[in-house]
């Protein structure tokens, strides 16, 4: 277990760099607490997402970076090598991520984050890595914010390969409206027609199932829905995977014993057709993943699901600020969540020839562009 100190050196912040197998128990009290205090929620970034991919994915061993003053963790960074690509021809440092990690980014603590942001970057800048990589990063969220000013103060430039918007949902905004008022008119005709055809099929319920609630048997329904549409046919989902399986159990256990994971199950005659999985951190939720019953897809009901779940957020028994979606561009909820959150995937870069390999590559894509528009 090796410690660096931070930058400057009259600082009495430190950083430790730390293999997964060297985390104690102080250290994962440590970690959760500063994820409940931390100034972005990031349940992706959580020991209990974090830890339990590690033992259960394979081939995943990441560097955890983490920063402390005498309050205790105030920072905290998980980073892997990258192997140079076409796309980026330098070795360099990347945020974790797994299959099922749909943000990266860091943990800052929301009252010491500027002296947690620069710590960290002065950990990576004294490393030999000439750029450090971030997929799906909240580009305008203030943790991201806190961090590129610390790139920035530090000479570092961002290269960006890519960028999209992500469907939000803003509860505090959508609780106060009926889904019928930011909801296309053909989707909601959609909603109510399959929904009077479900009905016919025997009665209809939806619930919400968060801490105690969320048993075994709702955590196996759920890998049996999500295993039997599409997901299961390409091998994508869970099941198909016997060690992302076990990781998702792991996982969904550590939060629910927590209280920081729900999930929404639409049924009709008493059969569960729907469920979704989804994480909570510091009154944010984080969809996770969806599944529904192949037999009934004539009444959509992965739809019914999403949306009877629109109609009771007014009603829900715990806090719930905003949902991110964790959905890919292209995905159905795009057209029933009307928020959008800005997303960037590139790397900060610390070297001259890294700088100029990014003048190239900008110039290329520039180019490809301006030819494909052509």
């Amino acid at each position: 277990m090796s410690t660096i100190t931070a930058e400057p050196p009259k600082s009495s912040v430190s950083v430790r760099m730390l293999a997964p197998a060297e985390i104690n128990d102080s250290d994962l009290q440590h970690w959760r607490d500063l994820e409940h205090v931390a100034l972005e929620p990031n349940p992706y970034l959580s020991c209990d997402f974090v830890l339990p991919a590690v033992e259960h994915m394979g081939g995943i061993t990441p560097t955890i970076i983490a920063v402390e003053n005498a309050t205790g963790m105030i920072g905290l960074g998980v980073f892997r090598e990258r192997s140079a690509t076409a796309r980026f021809p330098l070795r360099s440092l990347g945020a974790f991520r797994t299959p099922h990690s749909y943000l990266t980014g860091v943990l800052l603590h929301r009252d010491h984050a500027n002296a947690a942001a620069r710590a960290l970057v002065a950990s990576l800048l004294r490393g030999d890595w000439p750029a450090v990589g971030f997929s799906d990063l909240r580009w305008d969220a203030p943790a991201t914010q806190v961090l590129r000013a610390a790139f920035a103060d530090s000479d570092a430039v961002w290269y960006e390969e890519s960028a999209r918007d992500r469907a939000l949902l803003r509860v505090d905004t959508r609780s106060r409206q009926t889904p019928a008022e930011y909801i296309e008119k053909s989707i909601m005709k959609r909603y109510r027609r399959a929904r009077t055809k479900l009905a016919q099929l025997g009665d209809v319920s939806w619930r919400c199932l968060t801490g105690a609630d969320v048993t075994g048997e709702v955590i196996d329904r759920f890998i049996r829905l999500e295993h039997s549409g599409w997901k299961g046919i390409e091998g994508t989902s869970l099941r198909a995977n016997p060690q992302h399986e076990k990781f998702f159990r792991a996982m969904m256990q550590r939060f629910s014993a927590r209280g920081d994971a729900f999930f929404t199950e639409l049924s009709s005659g008493g059969r569960v057709i729907a469920s979704t999985s989804n994480l909570l951190s510091c009154g944010e939720g984080f969809a996770f993943k969806v599944g529904w019953d192949v037999e009934f897809k004539d009444v959509s009901p992965g739809l019914l699901n999403e949306l009877f779940f629109l109609d009771a957020l007014d009603t829900l028994h715990f806090q719930l600020r905003d949902v991110d979606s964790g959905s890919a561009e292209g995905s159905f909820i795009e057209a029933l969540w009307p928020d959008r959150s800005r997303l960037a995937s590139g790397f900060f870069i610390f070297t001259a020839r890294g700088r100029m390999l990014a003048r190239v590559l900008s110039t290329a894509r520039q180019l490809k562009r301006r030819i494909g528009a052509a």
